[in-house]
């Protein structure tokens, strides 16, 4: 059995205390259990509730590599292989291009930011690189191929909205409905319809 010195225990017993993410608390508090306290493995497993061969794994590689191999280490969040900044001169060839009115494809951008970055990238990292600098996909409006400007306008000339007042002879049908949360208070929804008497 392997002794232990209290600046050992201490070390432990202050990393549980700062820990935050709660994989890395649960090993610490089984190393605290057997080494500060003098637990057996089965006991400090069934308290953490991890197997019995974990906690032999972490004791283990607390004694051959330290305190540090049983803390997390911080998982990177940032891939970004350019600054905001180099990404935005990047864009600025393909802005003047745009504000003179012609139409720039996500394929040339990405082969200029491959230029700069010296690798292929994916499609979605110029996605990103593009909607972190604010530019949106501009699409024309939906129009119909067979529209008719011309009687478009007649007819909204013609069927002009009426307001109520001038309808006399129609009433306004409401309907309730249940809430979907389970409470069954019956809450008024909006207008259904128009029913002519």
């Amino acid at each position: 059995m392997r002794i232990y010195t209290e600046t050992h225990k201490t070390e432990i017993k202050n990393a549980y205390r700062k820990s935050h993410e709660r994989r890395e608390r649960n090993r610490l508090l089984a190393l605290k259990l057997i080494i500060c306290r003098g637990y057996e493995v089965e006991s400090a497993a069934s308290i953490c509730e991890l197997s019995v061969s974990y906690i032999e794994k972490i004791v283990s590689q607390h004694h051959s590599q330290g305190l540090s191999s049983i803390l997390s280490k911080p998982q990177g969040g940032n891939n970004r292989y350019l600054t905001y900044d180099e990404e935005a001169t990047i864009l600025e060839k393909f802005r003047e291009r745009a504000e003179k009115g012609e139409i720039i494809s996500g394929v040339e951008i990405q082969r200029e930011y491959e230029k700069s970055v010296g690798h292929e990238v994916s499609n979605s990292q110029i996605y990103y690189v593009l909607e972190r600098h604010e530019w949106r996909r501009v699409k024309p409006r939906k129009q119909h191929p067979k529209a008719d400007p011309v009687m478009q306008e007649a007819y909204k000339k013609k069927y002009v909205i009426k307001s109520r007042k001038s309808l006399p002879n129609m009433t306004i049908c409401w309907y309730y409905s249940k809430t979907r949360g389970g409470s069954g208070v019956s809450m008024p929804r909006a207008v259904a319809g128009v029913r002519l008497k």
